[in-house]
């Protein structure tokens, strides 16, 4: 307990600069050092929070809450954002904002994450390019991709972390067609680096998908890529992915088939 002790001393001495060295041996040693099992993380938190709650600035809420939510603590993140909201008249900012959407996401925390979304919206951070992929990646987590696609649609100026995030969220809530068409439209920005990056994301939540393999051959091709769409081409076969047949119905007089053979015989 020893670096709680001068953490609490820190704190209570009003030394010059020890409120942000406080904080990062919060969420440093606190978190990673001293085992749940000995010591009620949530209840000391929020000991140690208090206590620089009315004093602290918007860099000292985020080095608390970003260092919850890289270590896990989610719910030490939720807790110590409310606790600022709360006890402090800070204007938030887009670090504290993303952490604490993370965290949401993470717990999958619906009407939490919503209320958050609310709450970005109605100051500049709403706009900023971080929150809107954070959002984007809650949402997905959470299921709600009518919610995901909105905020997408709504994004100034994307980046590859939004083209990620959009795509990555389609293809883990088995949307797999309407993430290839995220991909292609890779494509229509002629950013070969971009559908690279894409890709290996893509190969790696459904390595089998001869889809998303299709959609980077149709970029290297493109963007005149050939040596690369031909290597391309040479691992689709050797892993022995095939795409599945098309059909084009007919009518031939009563009857509608799809296969041509059936059809005219």
């Amino acid at each position: 307990m020893a670096g709680v002790e001068k953490l609490s001393f820190c704190l209570r001495s009003s030394v010059v600069g020890t409120q942000n060295a406080a904080c990062q041996l919060f969420s440093e040693f606190f978190l990673l050092v001293i085992p749940p099992t000995q010591f009620d993380s949530e209840v000391a938190s929020f000991k140690l929070l208090e206590e620089i709650a009315y004093a602290a600035d918007v860099d000292n809420w985020n080095t608390v809450i970003s260092g919850c939510t890289q270590n896990g603590y989610f719910w030490e993140a939720i807790n110590a954002f409310n606790l600022m909201r709360l006890k402090s008249y800070i204007i938030l900012d887009t670090v504290t904002l993303v952490s604490v959407v993370s965290a949401c996401g993470n717990l999958e925390l619906i009407c939490e994450g919503k209320s958050i979304h609310a709450l970005a919206l109605k100051t500049s951070t709403g706009q900023d390019i971080r929150v809107q992929n954070a959002l984007i990646t809650m949402y997905g987590k959470l299921s709600d991709m009518e919610s995901a696609r909105s905020v997408f649609e709504l994004c100034v100026y994307l980046n590859l972390c939004s083209w990620n995030c959009m795509i990555s969220a389609l293809a883990q809530n088995g949307s797999s067609k309407e993430a290839i068409e995220f991909f292609r439209a890779c494509n229509y920005h002629g950013d070969l680096q971009l559908g690279k990056k894409v890709a290996r994301i893509l190969f790696s939540l459904e390595p089998e998908n001869v889809g998303y393999h299709l959609a980077l051959s149709n970029i290297y091709n493109a963007t005149g890529s050939w040596k690369e769409a031909g290597e391309l081409r040479d691992i689709v076969h050797i892993k022995g992915l095939k795409k599945s047949a098309a059909y084009s119905l007919i009518d031939v007089g009563s009857c509608t088939d799809a296969k041509k053979s059936a059809a005219y015989s």
